[in-house]
């Protein structure tokens, strides 16, 4: 399905308590505990283990409930709504493997990493709460890619991007994604920048729309460009060029 891609920055969004790659799609969550003395040290190592692992998890919730869900809304909004998504959330992150784990200078330090994509990734939790089971109606099979840039407009990336016309009118959400592309990459790549080739459909988004700021609008001749006859969307690879995130 999909061609390899021309090379890209990655848009990686860093936090005292981890960090998203919005380009590969995951979130990596930092742990930390204090190594206790005592006569085993076995023993020991493995309770700060643990309590590393616990810390993760909480960092890890805390930056998944801050992502945009879309333009209008957050995880921590849907959430809090559906105590069904927190569960499975959590669920999801206690299942995130562990890694880069270390002793140093008397703390236990591991990482974990939660997918944002995937059959259990992030994104899967909320299809039928967000999308209303209209995600993956659309089933065309990528043919070129839509190189949406949205440099200088302050948008925000989001799980669901919705790619608008100037009248709000939608020209790509997630009914425009077959469901299994939807889970194996999502419904955009997000990048910092990338390397154009012949046959990229090139638009230039006007700004970011929505409460969040993660929803694009193009001219109405972008519109047309990519939803007429001869138009890449649905079906292009979506690749969305966005301004490195502010610390």
């Amino acid at each position: 399905l999909y061609a390899a891609r021309p090379s890209a920055g990655a848009l990686l969004e860093k936090t005292s308590r981890g960090e998203i790659d919005w380009t590969d799609g995951y979130v990596v969550a930092y742990g930390r505990a204090r190594l206790i003395k005592g006569p085993d040290p076995g023993i020991c190592s493995s309770i700060a283990r643990r309590a590393a692992i616990l810390g993760a998890r909480a960092r890890a919730l805390e930056i998944l409930q801050g992502m945009n869900l879309d333009g209008g809304t957050t995880v921590k909004v849907s959430v809090s709504k559906n105590q069904r998504l927190l569960y499975e959330l959590k669920g999801l992150i206690a299942r995130a493997g562990a890694f880069d784990q270390q002793e140093d200078k008397g703390f236990y330090n591991v990482k974990i990493k939660v997918p944002l994509y995937g059959v259990h990734g992030v994104q899967d939790i909320f299809l039928d709460e967000y999308g209303k089971s209209n995600a993956g109606v659309g089933q065309s099979v990528p043919t070129r890619r839509v190189v949406i840039d949205a440099r200088g407009t302050g948008l925000r990336p989001a799980l669901f991007v919705k790619i608008k016309d100037q009248t709000g009118r939608d020209i790509y959400t997630a009914r425009d994604v077959s469901m299994s592309r939807l889970q194996d990459r999502g419904m955009a790549e997000y990048v910092t920048s990338t390397a154009t080739e012949q046959g990229d459909v090139v638009v230039r988004a006007l700004s970011a729309a929505g409460p969040e700021h993660s929803d694009i609008v193009v001219s109405f001749a972008d519109a047309d460009r990519l939803t007429g006859a001869d138009g890449a969307l649905p079906g292009g690879n979506v690749v969305i060029i966005a301004d490195p995130p502010t610390e």
